[in-house]
């Protein structure tokens, strides 16, 4: 058993020092990704408001619409939608002139009952 005991001690020892004897290896390289750098937008500045003595009487803001949509609602007394009604029925006013109404369509906001709902095909 010595015999044993000594051979693997010295394969032990063998691999210490072949082990110790080589040079380490060198770490592999890393590579870097670039660096992508993001321009950043400028800070919205913010004036002060204007004093009264920096106010420009002549400054003027001009605005033009198109369209302007008006939702509207009619009930009789008891409530109840009126149905039926068409453009001529209406009038529209901008500052004490009237002004012609271009589109007009009605929209039912309640289910349909009686026969109209008995005909329309279920909901998929």
């Amino acid at each position: 058993m010595s015999k044993r005991a000594s051979l693997l001690a010295a394969l032990i020892s063998a691999l210490i020092v072949s082990a110790a004897a080589q040079p380490p290896r060198p770490a592999p390289p890393t590579v870097q990704q670039p660096t992508v750098i993001q321009p950043q937008p400028p800070a919205p500045t913010r004036r002060p408001a204007p004093t009264p003595d920096e106010v420009d009487e002549d400054e003027v803001v001009r605005i033009t619409t198109n369209l302007v949509q008006v939702d509207a609602v009619v009930t009789d007394k008891d409530g109840r939608q009126v149905t039926g009604l068409t453009a001529d029925d209406f009038e529209v006013e901008e500052n004490g002139r009237a002004r012609q109404i271009t589109n007009f369509s009605y929209i039912r906001i309640e289910p349909a009952t009686g026969a109209a709902a008995a005909t329309a095909p279920a909901p998929a």
